[in-house]
């Protein structure tokens, strides 16, 4: 084979390079996708997290999963509005204490309004911060039946990463704080994953 016709191995080599080449010209415009004001998307989790605190609810039970649909809006530039739904699985703690009405599973419901800023946009992914208010709606199972429980105030803070993997999705990984402040305060710390998908104009 004369020397300047390359093989099947240089072939791969020149296809591998030329595929990196266009990731990484694309990969800013993949970022900036979501940077145009009035862009909608929607991002779909499933996470899985645990209580914490010295409250009843940290006492009797561990950790669960759980999933989250979470709308947002851009405002142009790093700042968006954010509306998440959540809906968290507690399992009983290992051990929970003697008592004739054991636990058996707590279910809580989040509604929340969130700002997110945005950080490093423009290089195929972006880390963000959130903080956020909203209305807990905690459901407790017991041997004895469903316990009466009532709404609390919910304040939301964290922060995330976004990959694109496409102009207009990406993979979306966050961890999120949570304070439930009602009849006592109850905090807890959510681990979530899954994609966003922007609807761009």
């Amino acid at each position: 084979m004369p020397a300047f016709i390359p093989g099947a191995r240089g072939i791969r080599q020149g296809l591998a390079v030329l595929g990196l080449g266009l990731l990484a010209a694309l990969a800013p415009s993949l970022a900036r996708a979501q940077e145009r004001p009035g862009t909608l998307s929607l991002g779909l989790q499933g996470q899985y997290g645990t209580l914490l605190g010295p409250s009843d609810f940290a006492e009797d039970y561990d950790w669960g999963p759980g999933f989250a649909l979470r709308i947002r809006y851009a405002f142009g530039g790093p700042h968006a509005l954010g509306i998440s739904f959540e809906s968290q699985t507690f399992d009983p703690t290992p051990d929970p204490p003697e008592a004739l009405d054991e636990p058996l599973e707590l279910k809580i419901a989040n509604v929340g309004v969130e700002y997110i800023r945005y950080f490093n946009r423009g290089h195929g992914r972006s880390q963000y911060a959130v903080i956020g208010l909203g209305l807990s709606h905690p459901s407790e199972e017991r041997t004895g039946g469903v316990a009466e429980v009532s709404d609390a105030l919910l304040v939301t803070g964290g922060g995330g990463v976004e990959v694109f993997v496409h102009r207009a999705v990406s993979i979306d990984i966050s961890g999120r704080g949570y304070g439930m402040i009602g009849e006592s305060v109850t905090a807890s710390v959510e681990f979530a994953a899954g994609f966003h998908f922007y609807l761009i104009k």
